[in-house]
């Protein structure tokens, strides 16, 4: 199979990627394409596939329910495209309208906060590549780490972006890549890459990205410390507070008040240390 390669446009930062045409004329062919260059016994074998398995599957047997399983949800590919090669081999959310679009973003981020979602352009159209970290158990005994990942669009990409919606990063692909993406031609591994090769949606955040991220990761902890504070009788909270008010003294703490006591130094707080003095 040839290699692909990767490279970076001096203008505006944008990603290209050359794919030569990947022959789909029986299972093997499809799943090696799915590999895209990577070796495919240390590959599958990483997803928890089983030797004997792996052994069946190179031989052109057909491949097992469990096989397939593994394989979507490791690389997004479609079941069926692996089974008949009908259709585009990954899955992809293609909405009628932006309405469609907004609506499927919405639901999903109601449903799972954690989702990393990445605004993707040609410089024209836009689609939204929402990540995240997934684990399962392909068999007993083995567990398997990789991206769960969904792509949202429209036919040709959106008309316009959704700045309502909280976004990760953003990134910038060139004509054929945008269009293979919202087609449902890109998969897992060619977007987010390995330790080795990088993906197209593998550049470094901007500074606005990462600010964004800290910021959530400190909501997150001002959540939990609220709980925490809740849970605690009143005499624990109010020193679990004073120690908190000590650490983040410079940090936008409100979120963490609780019934018990306020985390900032409140005018009753002062009245009482002047009639103390």
């Amino acid at each position: 199979m040839q290699s692909r390669f990767r490279y970076s446009s001096p203008d505006f930062g944008i990603v290209q990627t050359l794919m030569p045409e990947c022959p789909q004329t029986d299972f093997l062919s499809r799943l090696k394409c799915v590999a895209a260059g990577r070796d495919i016994t240390p590959w599958l074998k990483g997803l928890g596939i089983s030797g004997g398995t792996l052994t069946r599957v190179t031989k052109g047997q057909t491949p097992s329910t469990d096989f397939l399983t593994t394989l979507q949800r490791a690389e997004n590919v479609r079941i069926d495209w692996m089974l008949s090669g009908r259709g585009t081999p990954y899955i992809a959310t293609i909405g009628q309208s932006e309405v469609d679009c907004l609506l499927v973003l919405e639901q999903l981020l109601r449903d799972e906060p954690d989702w990393q979602v990445r605004h993707v352009s040609n410089g024209h159209r836009h689609a939204y590549v929402l990540t995240m970290p997934s684990t399962w158990c392909p068999r007993e005994g083995v567990e398997v780490s990789t991206t769960a990942i969904e792509v949202i669009a429209s036919p040709g990409g959106l008309r316009q972006a959704f700045p309502e919606i909280p976004t990760f990063a953003h990134h910038t692909l060139d004509a054929d890549a945008f269009n293979r993406l919202v087609r449902g031609d890109i998969g897992t591994f060619e977007l987010m890459g390995d330790a080795t090769r990088p993906g197209l949606l593998a550049q470094p955040l901007d500074d606005a990205a990462e600010a964004a991220a800290e910021e959530k990761t400190d909501y997150r902890l001002h959540r939990e410390l609220h709980l925490l504070i809740e849970r605690l009788p009143p005499a624990h909270a109010d020193a679990i507070a004073a120690v908190v008010r000590a650490l983040v003294d410079t940090q936008p703490v409100e979120v963490l008040a609780s019934p018990h006591t306020s985390l900032h130094p409140s005018e009753s707080d002062s009245d009482q240390a002047s009639q103390r003095n």
